[in-house]
């Protein structure tokens, strides 16, 4: 069977998939797949598609990128990888396949309109904090490699080709001070630091010691207050500090593999260690159990900088405000609320908006998010409880 997949590739070097309707294409002769390229390695790529029994892959994309991916994939793995642009021009693989392929797709293709991304300088700068700070989105499981940093261009034909394999299609080599970037053949996205520092894409960041960081935690815990009057967006190896790192950065020096930004826990001397090695000597290094509590606050830093007044008050199952109960372990939370300069909001961390909203929602929000929407405590709080929550359903149903 032959897999495909029409990719948009924006300024960084990022993919993103075009959907294509089921009842568009015949089911029994392609396969078209639903990989999150962010949260998944080559490695899975490769065994989905096995599972699947494709046999050829056809990319479809105006991209540059893609050109290298596919190349490395066709040098390292077994299924045939091929490649054409938006009109079917030949750029990788068998003309034959695409051709095929041509013949059943061309009208489809000629409705999609083109959707380009516009928002690469967000995810620059979100990447970087992530790299910066060693806090990565919880989607990111432990052990997928997110950023690779190399202190010059000669390393790379050092690191373990496993290392690359196990990367996220969507993950970055970070090289300093180098004006040979442009012009390498890498599979992963490629990113100048001193251009980065140069535009400005560099976050505001700021190293604390790991009792600094414990006080800020416990404050958020007591109060659901983040104070951050210095309007820093991240802390430098928030996870290395806090030992809950989770494996998903690596820091390549002349005289070794480190897993921190500021260079000060080497994982090993051999700079060609393979993936399975490194994850085995990092499994040794002292790593504290999951908190949703220390995972929460980077984020709520990062927002509470761009918010004005030093000190913001958010919402959370985790902390105490409204209601003193507080949740310890992890649950999917869509929704935090925030009160900044007297003015209260709602923050959608799936989609990045924010609503303005009055201090009973937030109430409403708090004992939703520990559980106890319906409990006669916050019945107790307001004689039209019925109707407030009415208006709170409806607004959790459509946002």
């Amino acid at each position: 069977m032959i897999g495909i997949s029409v990719i948009q590739e924006n300024e960084l070097g990022v993919f993103t998939k075009k959907q294509l309707l089921q009842s568009e294409y015949d089911r029994g002769l392609y396969f078209i797949d639903d990989l999150d390229f962010n949260t998944h390695s080559i490695n899975d790529f490769y065994d989905y598609l096995e599972f699947h029994d494709i046999t050829d892959y056809v990319f479809i994309s105006e991209g540059k990128r893609i050109q290298n991916l596919v190349q490395f994939l066709n040098n390292n793995q077994n299924i045939r990888f091929h490649l054409c642009d938006s009109n079917f021009n030949h750029k990788e693989g068998e003309i034959t396949t695409i051709n095929s392929v041509k013949r059943d797709f061309f009208e489809i293709l000629c409705r999609f309109q083109d959707s380009s991304s516009s928002n690469w300088g967000m995810q620059l700068k979100n990447g970087i904090r992530f790299w910066i700070t060693g806090f990565y989105p919880y989607e990111f499981r432990n052990g997928l490699i997110k950023h690779i940093y190399i202190y010059n261009i000669e390393l790379l034909n050092v690191i373990s080709n496993d290392i690359i394999m196990n990367s996220a299609i969507n993950s970055a080599i970070i090289i300093d001070n180098t004006d040979e970037i442009g012009s390498l053949c890498h599979p992963l996205i490629c990113l100048n630091l001193s251009e980065i520092k140069k535009n400005e894409h560099l976050t505001s960041t700021q190293l604390c010691s790991k009792k600094d960081i414990q006080s800020v935690i416990n404050y958020f815990e007591s109060t659901s207050v983040i104070d951050n009057s210095s309007k820093i967006q991240g802390i430098i190896d928030y996870a290395s500090i806090m030992d809950i790192d989770r494996n998903n950065r690596l820091f390549y020096h002349n005289h070794g593999i480190y897993r921190d930004y500021q260079g000060n826990q080497k994982v090993t001397d051999l700079l060609s260690s393979s993936y399975l090695s490194l994850m085995n000597k990092r499994s040794y290094l002292k790593k504290n159990p999951a908190n949703p509590l220390w995972d929460i606050v980077p984020l709520l830093i990062n927002i509470s900088a761009h918010l004005d007044g030093d000190q913001t008050v958010f919402i959370t199952p985790f902390s105490k405000y409204f209601l003193q109960q507080t949740v310890s372990e992890y649950t999917a939370i869509k929704f935090i609320g925030i009160i900044n300069s007297n003015t209260c909001y709602v923050y959608n961390t799936l989609t990045n908006q924010m609503f303005r909203v009055n201090k009973p929602f937030l109430v409403f929000l708090e004992y939703y998010l520990k559980g106890q929407l319906h409990s006669s405590e916050l019945v107790s709080k307001f004689s039209n409880y019925d109707k407030i929550l009415d208006k709170f359903n409806y607004f959790l149903e459509t946002n």
